[in-house]
């Protein structure tokens, strides 16, 4: 908790300079970042709060991955209040908003999260074949991204490779040169 609470107050002061400096896209990254916050503390209202302007500033600027990053947020805040609530379709709604849009940008990792916060909602609705239609998915989602993360770091590491040889090489012709 001691983290997130240093967190919070580092986004709070980000969030002030920013409106300081009139910068929307700065606003709206700290916005995503406060509610981000939000979502592991369980300060459900306040992470509403500000994914909700985030939003619709994210939608002002026509920034997509932040449109859906809200979205996706505003989902997960809804069902966590829906377990208490009951008030599941509104989560649906932030959510099944969010999936062209993540599709769009091939953005695995909130197509997965949305596809999650699907499958939740649909299990608080007790319809339980479309929760498990979800629940695939997700599954099938995070394994797409899993897979794609560890290939993208086997080509960075490929790439480590390439530029450490060609430092060694650099090394060797300016020895042979200083001969």
């Amino acid at each position: 908790k001691g983290q997130y609470d240093k967190a919070m107050a580092y986004h709070e002061k980000a969030l002030q300079l920013n409106s300081l400096a009139t910068d929307n896209m700065g606003l709206v990254n700290t916005l995503l970042n406060i509610g981000d916050v939000c979502i592991n503390t369980k300060q459900l209202d306040i992470g509403i709060e500000h994914f909700t302007k985030a939003w619709t500033m994210a939608k002002e600027l026509n920034d997509p991955r932040s449109v859906a990053h809200a979205l996706t947020g505003l989902g997960a805040l809804h069902n966590a209040c829906a377990r208490s609530h009951g008030d599941y379709r509104t989560a649906l709604e932030y959510s099944l908003k969010a999936i062209p849009i993540s599709e769009s940008l091939n953005d695995l990792l909130s197509l997965s999260y949305n596809y999650l916060s699907i499958s939740n909602a649909y299990e608080g609705l007790k319809d339980f074949e479309k929760a498990l239609k979800y629940l695939h998915l997700f599954n099938a989602t995070q394994h797409k991204y899993k897979t794609e993360e560890a290939r993208q770091k086997g080509i960075q590491a490929e790439y480590r490779r390439k530029i450490e040889d060609a430092e060694r090489d650099r090394q060797v012709k300016l020895a042979r040169f200083r001969e």
